[in-house]
């Protein structure tokens, strides 16, 4: 090995090195390593962490890819491990037994440290980078705006790695590198199957930067047009060598898709908008959503300008680079190519997920433009700075000043003016002593990590904010939900579902192996969903979790313990099992009426009358109507007239103004409508809320206190669910802080029921249930005594992949009550029943896998044939000379 090629591994290993030394800086600093803050909070601890625990149980242990019981009331488990990156090799890591912020912090900076190692080597190696500029330019790679303000969604770091690699290999390609395309194929194939969305957007960026490049090369038109044809077979082969597992997540997830409950209503960006984000401390697009994240540093800004300035870069090269990076600062700025960006689909949270290729290809020009620093003289390099100055210090004060956001932090403007001083000295510096450049990248190098760091500290600061998890009481719970299923699973080895109490996210079941009901996942079984909801669970279009149930939805849904734990709260001392008094099998033969019901009302507790009506085949009433004896009280607040927020002309054509509206009277403490019911008949309480008006006007419910300190962990009216009364017979709807100051919801219900009907209930549906004999991820085995011809229905959420067999004849599925659940005609007598869940799109997904890898082979040897046609040219002409 040459000792320059030597050298630049090192270089990329330091990379590696003072990112992931930086990320413990950053992390200590704001308590979230070895402080009160845990790491993993929000969607990384609701979803990532408990995904990636589910895929290594299954992928060691269960053996089972294809379906679990520990998601929601089961489900399909592809369409998860495919878009939570769980077949990233980093999600190995989970095997570990150890502290669960450590392994996760280990998850998300080894593919961060591995991201710094290969773009630094992409910079040397193609772009002719200096070293020490490589590593500097590394680290902001690694540590960038995008990273910071996603890590909570360390799912899309694999494409930060591989970025750099499929972009190298288009390069060999292009320069007839042995075997490149057959590679690209690979490199495709991998991070499709990691995450299809990131596939996607580094299939298009490496696609147009192929064709600029192509268009760049000097060489006959028929190279060219071979070129194009073999890369076009290469991106043709990857997909359907990824098919194995993308045909099947497609086809599941197509299935459930639902109709979006928000719409997109544009951007409403400028370009100075999105120039402000490229500096330190730019969090404006946390509070309100709609910025994108494309800080990477002070330096490549400087370096960029540098790069289109310089008059030894071809001018076709700057409009090439320039017309790519304008296309992607245009999918910031404009809907349609924002949306294409996005496959289409609008993103509900943490949009312009795209934006990392935006800093990669600012620093790939930053590199390069490093290399023509010594055509600047010091004029330029004052006028560079002092017009950057201006422009950020003018458009943060127009900002606030016209469109009333944004209000300049004084410190944070005069920290990113000391650090474009502190870069243009440097550069005078290269300028005017040359003898001392290596000395002077130290201090860039070092320069730069302090900038990365100070910035990261600025992102997270919102998070600590808000988050309000300390790590003392997160690990505690773990170990309360560790020890209760452990307990459980060595108790009772039967098929039953657990309800975990003052829960912090509805997924720990699937880091805890037990079976839950709720889930809070991008994915979801759409319809089990919505009939959940419309039985008074909260749901809205992100999840739908085990609170708003009853006594009698627990019995139906088979919840036969209950978790006390202790939450963020001091709820109970010491975690218990608790179990309960009703709980039906997984299967019980129920009336035939439900084949033909369907549950639609908006009460919800009516909702529940029927579906037991149905199952019973008699019309029956668990639930009583008692809101006659209903008294409001108003506490800190008054009634006023409902006026629509988005219309100040006062037209509300548009919208029903049958609504009840309350303001808080006294900004500084929480207001509340007391609900109460003097005649202490009601149990449950539901009440709904417009729906037009959901993000803008979200009350709390709550049945014990009046604080809104903890908003995030309550129920709020735009995912409405049922909620016991107190012992006082008294429930309140809480408003009352910075986001809401007044509260409107539409209609109250108010229910009571009664336990000897409970009884009756489950002395009816429990007269022949299925007997498991054995079961297993998307497997039951069982017997069923049917005295007459009737159905047996199960709490298994309806899949087209679940088969049922009767005496090992296959019978016919029939999904019933809005499709949620699976039914099956029995016939009189006992029975053997088995219910298995078999997806056969993956046998399609094999044999496309198949087909993509021979057209790999073909693209191997055309190749070959590629490379022999080029050498025989050139012996050729060198013949010819």
């Amino acid at each position: 090995m040459k000792k320059n090629d030597r050298f630049n591994i090192k270089s990329g290993l330091i990379s590696a090195l003072l990112v992931i030394l930086c990320g413990i800086i950053i992390y200590s600093l704001r308590g979230r390593l070895f402080g009160e803050y845990t790491f993993i909070h929000g969607d990384m601890a609701a979803q990532y962490v408990e995904v990636a625990k589910l895929f290594v149980r299954q992928l060691f242990i269960d053996h089972n890819l294809l379906y679990s019981w520990e998601v929601s009331l089961g489900g399909d488990t592809l369409p998860l491990y495919a878009f939570y990156s769980c077949f990233s090799p980093f999600t190995l890591f989970y095997l570990l037994d150890f502290n669960i912020d450590i392994l996760t912090f280990a998850v998300t900076f080894g593919k961060l440290a591995l991201a710094a190692f290969v773009f630094n080597r992409f910079l040397v190696r193609y772009l002719n980078a200096n070293p020490f500029i490589g590593v500097s330019f590394s680290v902001s790679y690694s540590l960038s705006g995008f990273v910071l303000a996603y890590y909570m969604n360390m799912i899309w770091f694999d494409a930060l790695y591989m970025l750099p690699i499929i972009i190298g290999l288009v390069f060999d390609a292009l320069e007839e590198k042995k075997h490149a395309y057959a590679k690209l194929v690979f490199a495709y194939a991998y991070i499709f199957i990691v995450n299809f969305y990131s596939g996607y957007v580094i299939g298009v960026f490496s696609g147009i930067a192929f064709l600029a490049l192509l268009c760049l090369k000097k060489s006959d038109f028929k190279i060219k047009m071979y070129n194009l044809i073999l890369f076009l077979i290469s991106a043709v082969s990857s997909a359907c060598i990824s098919m194995i597992l993308l045909y099947p997540t497609a086809k599941a997830m197509f299935g459930q898709k639902e109709i979006q409950e928000y719409s997109f209503t544009g951007l409403s960006l400028n370009i100075l908008d999105v120039f402000k984000q490229l500096f330190i401390g730019e969090t404006l697009g946390r509070e309100f959503g709609r910025f994108p994240y494309i800080y990477c540093g002070i330096l490549p800004v400087i370096f960029c300008v540098v790069f289109f300035a310089s008059k030894k870069v071809a001018t076709k090269y700057k409009i090439v680079a320039g017309f790519i990076l304008a296309f992607y600062l245009a999918c910031c700025v404009f809907d349609y190519p924002y949306l294409v960006m996005h496959i289409m689909d609008v993103p509900d949270a943490y949009n312009f997920r795209f934006s990392y290729i935006i800093i990669f290809i600012l620093l790939s020009l930053a590199s390069v433009g490093y290399n023509y620093v010594t055509d600047l003289n010091r004029k330029t390099v004052i006028i560079t700075a002092g017009t950057i100055i201006f422009f950020y210090i003018v458009y943060s004060i127009v900002q606030y000043k016209i469109y009333g956001y944004g209000k300049p932090a004084v410190g944070m403007l005069l920290v990113n003016v000391l650090a474009i001083l502190m870069y243009s000295v440097l550069l005078t510096c290269f300028l005017l002593k040359k003898t001392i450049i290596k000395r002077l990248l130290y201090i860039v190098v070092a320069a730069v990590c302090l900038e990365v760091i100070v910035n990261g500290i600025s992102y997270d600061d919102i998070n600590v904010k808000t988050t309000g998890e300390e790590s003392g009481r997160f690990a505690r719970y773990n170990a309360e939900i560790d020890s209760a299923s452990d307990y459980l699973i060595d108790y009772d080895d039967s098929f039953y579902r657990v309800k975990a109490i003052n829960a912090l996210y509805p997924n720990f079941s699937m880091q805890y192996n037990y079976k839950s009901v709720g889930s809070f996942l991008t994915y979801h079984n759409h319809n089990v969903r919505k009939l959940l909801s419309e039985l008074g669970y909260y749901s809205n279009t992100a999840d739908y979790i085990d609170l708003g149930s009853t006594q009698l939805m627990d019995m139906i849904l088979g919840e036969k313990y209950e978790i006390l734990s202790s939450g963020w709260n001091d709820f109970v001392e010491n975690v218990k099992v608790v179990p309960k008094e009703y709980c039906l099998p997984v299967g019980f033969m129920v009336s035939d009426n439900v084949l033909d019901v369907e549950i639609d009302g908006e009460n919800v507790f009516e909702n529940q009358n029927k579906l037991v009506s149905a199952m019973l085949g008699e019309k029956y009433e668990f639930f009583y109507n008692t809101g006659d004896n209903v008294e409001i009280e108003l506490i800190n607040a008054e009634e006023g007239e409902f006026l629509n927020d988005d219309n100040q002309n006062g037209d509300e054509s548009d919208i029903d103004t049958d609504f009840l509206l309350y303001t808080v009277l006294n900004s500084d403490e929480p207001g509340a409508v007391k609900i109460i019911d003097n005649s202490f008949r009601t149990k449950y309480v539901y009440i709904s809320a417009p729906r037009e008006l959901a993000n803008s006007k979200s009350p709390v419910v709550v049945n014990s206190s009046l604080s809104v300190d903890t908003l995030v962990g309550d129920s709020f009216l735009y995912s409405p669910h049922i909620v016991d009364v107190n012992n006082d017979g008294e429930v309140y709807i809480v408003f009352g802080n910075a986001r809401m100051n007044q509260a409107v919801f539409d209609k109250i219900y108010m229910y009571g029921c009664d336990d000897d009907n409970l009884q009756y209930i489950y002395d009816k549906l429990s007269e022949n249930t299925l007997v498991v004999d054995e079961y297993s991820d998307g497997f039951i085995k069982g017997t069923i005594i049917a005295p007459e011809d009737k159905v047996l229905f199960t709490t298994i959420p309806y899949e087209k992949g679940w088969e049922a067999y009767i005496d090992a004849n296959e019978v016919e599925i029939h999904p019933i009550f809005n499709d949620a659940f699976i039914g099956i005609e029995v016939p009189i007598g006992t029975h053997n029943v088995v219910l298995k869940y078999n997806d056969r799109n993956i046998i399609i997904g094999f044999v496309t896998m198949i087909v993509g890898l021979m057209l790999d082979v073909v693209v191997y040897f055309a190749e070959n044939k590629l490379q022999k046609h080029i050498k025989s040219e050139i012996y050729f002409e060198s013949s010819e000379v």
